[in-house]
């Protein structure tokens, strides 16, 4: 982000979200990312449904949207009081709730999420896993947050993080494999598996949001380990014409989005038209051209 674009961000922070309060300077910087990317959705007045997977401080840029546009949000959220927690603030929090319809639910089933991993990933978005890893480069990232590099490279058995390497006598089954996602498991376990553990929920809602309406857009930015399923949802029900915003897109920081990515950019039907590489989570939109 320019210099110039970030002070516009910092001034927009300071005026209209005055009252939220940061854990720490990149948390701020995260919040400012959302400001300028989603600045675009202000000025769309086709945007007229969007669907958000997972509370947070993007929920705070949505509600003011729906508030100044009149469009229509739904977050999906296991837990919609977490917004307290979140953003720490709770006339925030009120406000948040009267523009945004919260979905109680999760966005993906527990057999879902586990047979998409256990049943073997031959292909992301329609197109062979071979052929998207093609595209990964762009979302390898081993300057801003490369903490994990080296288990990562141990567990890949890779002496370097490239499409190249990942393409050079490399089984692809290590990606989805048990022991490499025990790399990108919270410290606590408090994650999707461990929820399916915990839980026996069998229907996700994300599927459904489809059915009720034409969707514009969706903000992808969950657990580490459902994006991917969720993305097969998505990339197949959005409208033609609908945009994506995908976030936590470099990897080896992140293990959420970055083959979402890279499967966007290996298909012919979608357009890449923004890429934010500023923050070590990354930020990108795209648009379904057919």
């Amino acid at each position: 982000m320019s210099s110039n674009l970030s002070k516009i961000e910092s001034i927009v922070t300071d005026v209209l979200f005055n009252e939220l309060s940061y854990l720490d300077q990149r948390e701020r910087d995260v919040f400012e990312e959302y400001l300028y990317a989603f600045s675009f959705l202000f000025y769309n007045s086709k945007i007229k449904q969007i669907i958000e997977i997972g509370a947070g401080h993007s929920t705070l840029v949505f509600s003011l949207l729906a508030k100044r546009t009149g469009c229509e949000v739904k977050t999906i959220d296991m837990n919609p009081q977490s917004m307290i927690n979140k953003l720490r603030n709770r006339l925030l929090v009120d406000d948040v709730v009267q523009n945004i319809k919260f979905i109680n639910g999760t966005s993906i089933s527990n057999n879902d999420l586990l047979s998409f991993y256990k049943n073997g990933v031959k292909s992301i978005n329609g197109i062979n896993i071979n052929e998207v890893m093609k595209y990964v480069d762009s979302f390898i990232d081993l300057k801003m947050d490369n903490r994990k590099e080296p288990k990562v490279k141990l567990a890949l058995c890779l002496e370097n993080l490239n499409s190249l390497a990942f393409l050079n006598d490399f089984d692809t089954d290590r990606l989805f494999s048990t022991e490499f996602l025990e790399i990108y498991r919270s410290v606590d376990e408090d994650d999707e598996f461990s929820f399916c553990e915990e839980n026996n929920l069998t229907e996700g809602v994300l599927a459904s949001l489809f059915e009720d309406s034409q969707v514009d857009m969706v903000f992808l930015d969950s657990g580490e380990f459902s994006s991917l399923v969720e993305w097969e949802i998505i990339s197949k029900n959005l409208r033609i014409g609908g945009y994506v915003y995908l976030h936590d897109i470099f990897f080896p920081k992140s293990y959420k989005n970055w083959l979402v990515c890279a499967s966007i950019k290996a298909s012919k039907h979608w357009e890449v038209l923004y890429i934010n590489s500023t923050i070590p989570q990354g930020m990108m939109l795209a648009k379904k051209v057919s």
